[in-house]
């Protein structure tokens, strides 16, 4: 079995996002000093009841300097409709270089409302989108 610790920075009362970001760091630095095996944000706009996490990529790069073990799986991270997806193979590469092989794709159809409503996304076309997504970023990651 393997055990992680999953963050969409949803933020308690009276919290603000900007403490909340660093309690989200202190949570994988604690997850991997006691031995677990992943840590994964989740990709966020719009959401008012949150640190949104526009750049889970930032995240985890900051998590990689700061841990040593713990892998970095992206929790529906890289919504595709909104990320080209030679950019996220790229941005996912740069991870793992930087992490030293802790790096782990994770990707997704967006169901927030807010969000799809501010990029202009229907949401019937996210599984198409998400679809063509995944077939170019297996390609790109399986190329030099």
């Amino acid at each position: 079995m393997r055990v992680g610790l999953m963050q969409e920075g949803h933020c308690p009362p009276g919290v603000l996002p900007q403490q909340r970001y660093v309690e989200m760091i202190d949570e994988a630095v604690l997850a991997d000093d006691l031995g677990w095996d992943f840590y994964g944000n989740g990709e966020q706009h719009f959401v008012k009841y949150a640190a949104t996490v526009s750049s889970p990529q930032v995240n985890h790069s900051f998590i990689a300097a700061r841990t040593n073990n713990i892998r970095l799986r992206p929790m529906s991270v890289n919504v595709l409709p909104y990320n080209h997806p030679v950019r996220i193979a790229e941005d996912l590469v740069a991870l793992d270089i930087l992490s030293g092989g802790r790096a782990e794709f994770g990707g997704a159809r967006s169901n927030n409302p807010w969000t799809l409503d501010a990029f202009g996304i229907d949401p019937n076309d996210t599984q198409k989108y998400r679809n063509e997504s995944l077939k170019i970023i297996a390609k790109a990651l399986a190329r030099d």
